[in-house]
């Protein structure tokens, strides 16, 4: 195992849920410091399951390269609201409003006609009203959030 990490040079996951306990991400980090880089975009849900609780107990290998709805990152230890709640869910609604406005109208008038949304993204987009944090776990998220998204 440790022949194998070492000769990993990097990995990128985009959206990825939680791996394993904290056993396993306390051997994967110590394997893997400095070449995991996790990107999480927004309210996605994806990243969020298995839940960090009591029962279940999933974590994350290293550090979470955090994306907001436009596109501004942050480095964090873990992505905000990591477990959703009822009361987030408000937030998640109104954030999924204002994608499908950002897609429809923001996003073409900011950077241009190359980031444009397909029909399909935004189809998601709607999905995303009624099924919070789904249309975030979208590929066109994470590619707008590396090309347009710096990070500090």
């Amino acid at each position: 195992q440790t022949e194998i990490a070492s000769k990993i040079g990097a990995v990128y996951t985009f959206g990825q849920p939680r791996v394993g306990d904290q056993d396993f991400v306390n051997y994967a980090n110590s394997k893997l410091k400095g070449k995991f880089f996790r990107v999480v975009y927004c309210n996605d849900v994806v990243p969020r399951v298995p839940f960090d609780d009591i029962v279940m107990a999933y974590k994350h290998i290293g550090d979470c390269n955090y994306f907001n709805s436009v596109y501004k990152g942050i480095i964090v230890k873990e992505e905000p609201n990591r477990n959703y709640s009822i009361l987030w869910t408000i937030f998640v609604h109104l954030n999924a409003v204002w994608e499908i406005v950002q897609g429809l109208f923001f996003i073409t008038l900011l950077y241009g006609n190359q980031f444009s949304e397909s029909t399909v993204c935004l189809l998601f987009r709607i999905l995303g009203l009624a099924i919070p944090g789904f249309a975030a776990h979208s590929p066109c998220n994470y590619v707008n959030s590396v090309r347009l998204g710096p990070l500090p």
